[in-house]
């Protein structure tokens, strides 16, 4: 095992699409929030994190009457997580807005 080895497993280019998105989203709320001026738009992550908050919310709306324990257990993770992403897409564009 070389460097080249070690730097491909910390790259990241082996997790899901959505953790990396979470990743980038954080980097960029905390990177904008840290900036004493407005950093350009990152069009294509917003693009896809709002893709899958929209798609979160539909999952929420088409489980929500499903009595089924399992069902309510994933349904409470999706909001959860859901919940994670509207957060940091609220606070990156309040922070955005403030300056």
């Amino acid at each position: 095992m070389d460097i080249d080895d070690i730097l491909a497993e910390v790259s990241g280019d082996g997790s899901p699409l959505e953790t990396r998105d979470l990743q980038e989203l954080t980097r960029a709320w905390v990177t904008e929030r840290s900036a004493p001026e407005l950093l350009p738009w990152p069009s294509e992550l917003m693009e896809r994190v709002l893709e899958r908050i929209h798609q979160q919310i539909e999952v929420v709306e088409e489980q929500v009457g499903n009595v089924n324990p399992k069902t309510n257990f994933r349904l409470i993770i999706i909001q959860t997580e859901l919940e994670r992403f509207k957060f940091l897409v609220r606070s990156f564009l309040r922070t955005r807005m403030a300056k």
